[in-house]
């Protein structure tokens, strides 16, 4: 009978007391499977669990079924006729006896009585990761190698945690490894404050064969030092909040993969601020999101910001306070600018009830949601209640293109310059809505559907005009 694809359970040796199983099945009937191993594995025995507790068996109340030897690499077992089950194996010495259950099969299903299972365990494979050999700006030690075993359950289930810390260059091993496939995540930030610093940040799958030494060398950042035909140039400055220009400020240029999360594989210098605040990166590959870090603060230019030969400017302005957007206390006026680059005071907004929705064109959220609130705008807008936009791009000719190319007609736009602002709102994400009453008070903040956001906006106009109609 063909083997089942194998994977790795792992627990603590005082894990392996558990009693009973779970019963839920559509014939809850006992019946009677052989369990055969084939090929070479170490010294032990097999163990049997549900699929559901194929995860689990770092919990104490993990749940083994009785096996009973049958004969030379035979067992028999009394499982549920139509229950799921995985076959595990449990070591007899060594170190898999006090870390392993180990190599764990398919998940196969209990169908008649009688019923032959075969399974492979295989051979311990060793894990070894070369980082003896690095180019010269690699520096960073130490650096952290972490295996994460993929359950049965699929690429988000990882049934082991292992972790190597290298001190200096060398060769990292794990030993004593199952076949199978692995979550491979290697990296020298091992400080929060040291998350943009390059070195090493290789995350993929793996994949771990019996009972062999499997080598994997690293994918190092490339830190890209030419200036290419069509490259970027990224300028700006590092300012105060008074607008004072920092002096001998790092600045840092991180590239963004296609998921918004940070990439690795390429890297520039890191640069500091000159005597008018100002720093400078040439060469910077086009047609790409970058954000640009300094001190705290952060700026994102998307790949609309940087086509090919484009010179752009970005600010940063370093010390704005954050403050909690709660309702009931007073909105604090935001300086921002229109369409024309004519400055919007938000305080000559008093008298009328007014949403402000905090959003950007590379919020793919806010984009998908923007109809909806230019829909509300149009049924319930009126000289009383206005719909502002706040965009918190930072490229303003991005913004301005987008909306020319959109018909949101019925919404105020503005687009917000960390320049002119001393302060920002606390928010958890974007899209944000706060919705502000006719006396500057705050009345309701958050990240709202449409539907909740028109309940609470027309609540606040309908008290707003009761009150209108008594005076």
């Amino acid at each position: 009978m063909k083997a089942y694809t194998l994977m790795v359970l792992f627990a603590t040796q005082g894990l392996l007391c558990g009693t009973g199983y779970s019963t839920e099945n559509q014939y809850n009937k006992d019946i009677t499977v052989r369990l055969e191993k084939t090929g070479e594995t170490v010294q032990g025995e097999p163990i049997v669990v549900t699929k559901d507790q194929a995860g689990n068996l770092y919990r104490k109340d993990v749940h083994l079924i009785p096996v009973n030897y049958a004969g030379p690499d035979v067992w028999e077992c009394k499982l549920k006729k139509g229950e799921s089950y995985v076959i595990g194996w449990r070591a007899a010495k060594g170190w898999f006896k006090k870390k392993l259950i180990g190599y764990c099969s398919a998940p196969f299903t209990a169908n008649k009585d009688g019923q032959r299972v075969s399974f492979g365990p295989g051979l311990p494979a060793t894990f070894e990761y070369d980082l003896s050999k690095l180019p010269k700006y690699v520096k960073k030690f130490p650096a952290k190698v972490i295996l994460r075993k993929i359950g049965v359950n699929g690429e988000h289930d990882y049934i082991l945690r292992l972790s190597v810390t290298a001190k200096r260059p060398g060769i990292v091993r794990i030993k004593d490894l199952a076949a199978g496939i692995y979550y491979l995540e290697a990296t020298n930030i091992l400080k929060r404050q040291h998350r943009h610093e390059p070195f090493l940040y290789d995350r993929r799958k793996i994949r771990i064969e019996s009972g062999k030494r499997c080598r994997f060398d690293p994918i190092i950042p490339v830190l890209d030092t030419t200036v290419d035909p069509g490259d970027v140039t990224i300028r700006g400055k590092v300012i105060d909040i008074l607008g004072k220009p920092l002096v001998n400020r790092e600045v840092i240029l991180v590239v963004r993969d296609k998921d918004g999360g940070s990439q690795r594989e390429l890297f520039y210098e890191i640069m500091k601020t000159k005597s008018s605040g100002g720093f400078v990166f040439k060469g910077v590959i086009p047609n790409r999101d970058v954000s640009v870090h300094c001190s705290g603060e952060s700026r994102l230019l998307t790949n609309n910001s940087l086509p090919e030969h484009a010179d752009v400017s970005v600010n940063i302005v370093v010390g704005r306070k954050r403050i909690k957007c709660l309702p009931g206390e007073a909105f604090l006026p935001l300086v921002l600018v229109d369409k024309d680059g004519k400055t919007i005071k938000i305080e000559d907004f008093k008298g009328k009830v007014v949403v402000y929705d905090f959003w950007a064109t590379w919020c793919l959220p806010c984009i998908r949601n923007m109809p909806k609130i230019n829909a509300l705008a149009e049924e319930i807008g009126s000289d009383d209640v206005m719909f502002m936009t706040v965009s918190q791009d930072t490229d303003i000719n991005v913004w301005k293109k987008k909306l020319a190319d959109e018909k949101w007609d019925a919404l105020s736009h503005g687009f917000l310059d960390l320049t002119q602002n001393e302060y920002d709102y606390e928010m958890p994400g974007i899209p944000f809505y706060i919705v502000v009453d006719k006396n500057g008070i705050i009345r309701a903040a958050g990240n709202r559907s449409s539907p909740d956001l028109r309940n609470e906006i027309k609540n606040i106009v309908r008290t707003y005009n009761k009150k209108k109609t008594v005076k």
